[in-house]
């Protein structure tokens, strides 16, 4: 529902921006008409937007692909330089003049107020979010004896239509969370027909060769394998991790009777994650992922 903030048809958008020690938050009120027509908030790491320049320049980007208003309101003011570099950029984009001020008093500061607190809620529970899943990290390495947190986690999955259009898929989580411009496919070429542990070898080999040689996403080495089977898949794939300098650990997840994650296996013992609610929902969630990508 629109809600109504000013009693003005003038259009204006409305940028704060609200810092912790580990996260920075950019929210953004659009406003036509007098209501609130849309908002929302972009969240970075702390310190990535230091000087008035980072913050001119993101919202340079934000209107990159849109028209912006007649008026655009900051939560805090600007050096003079970027001030100027912004509004006059602006002002060329539109054809026509924008104006970008701070307000200090009136409905309009009330309205940088609502966007700095829009800010302010992201940020924290941005920072529960990543609080919570710090926890999980730590529990997961405790559990499988890791030397450090798994901060990047990669799992895999095969998947085939018979003796056919066998692929492998390959998700990315990093801080507990999904980084999807990492996932990767991979067209298993050498199998003779379906074969799942030839499969898995294959994109192994060839994930892991780009290692250290600066590709986006597959030149950083994961801290943690997870592979979508059991024993046979993580003796397949654990010379080839364990080959890396250092060696990566591997586990595979293991699936129950009903298709649903039973357990974790370094290839000897089964660890069961049954009892740590919070790890098993992180790694079903991670075994669902990978499947669905495969698939």
């Amino acid at each position: 529902k629109q809600k109504v903030v000013t009693s003005e048809q003038d259009e204006r958008d409305v940028f704060a921006f609200f810092e912790t020690e580990t996260v920075g938050v950019l929210a953004v009120l659009q406003i036509r008409c007098g209501r609130l027509m849309y908002k929302n908030e972009y969240v970075f790491s702390a310190a990535e937007l230091t000087e008035g320049g980072d913050i001119a320049a993101l919202i340079a980007d934000y209107y990159s692909e849109t028209e912006p208003p007649r008026e655009i309101l900051l939560d805090r003011e600007l050096d003079e330089e970027s001030l100027g570099t912004l509004s006059d950029w602006l002002s060329q984009k539109a054809n026509r003049r924008v104006a970008v001020r701070t307000p200090k008093r009136g409905d309009l500061k009330k309205l940088c107020d609502m966007a700095t607190e829009n800010a302010r809620h992201r940020a924290e529970s941005r920072r529960e979010t990543d609080a919570k899943a710090e926890r999980t990290l730590a529990k997961l390495a405790s559990v499988l004896g890791l030397e450090v947190l798994p901060e990047r986690i990669e799992a895999y999955d095969i998947s085939n239509l018979g003796d056919e259009f066998i692929t492998c898929s390959m998700v990315v989580y990093e801080n507990g969370e999904p980084k999807r411009p990492d996932y990767r496919t991979f067209r298993i070429k050498t199998t003779d027909g379906a074969d799942d542990y030839g499969a898995m070898r294959e994109a192994l080999t060839r994930r892991l060769a780009h290692i250290g040689d600066g590709t986006a996403s597959l030149g950083q080495a994961p801290d943690l394998i997870l592979l979508d089977g059991g024993v046979g898949h993580v003796h397949t794939v654990r010379p080839l991790a364990e080959a890396q300098t250092p060696p990566i650990p591997v586990f595979g997840m293991v699936k129950d009777d009903f298709h649903k994650t039973r357990c974790l296996t370094d290839g000897e013992h089964d660890i069961s994650i049954a009892n740590e609610q919070s790890l098993f929902v992180f790694i079903y969630g991670i075994q669902e992922e990978v499947h669905r990508v495969a698939v």
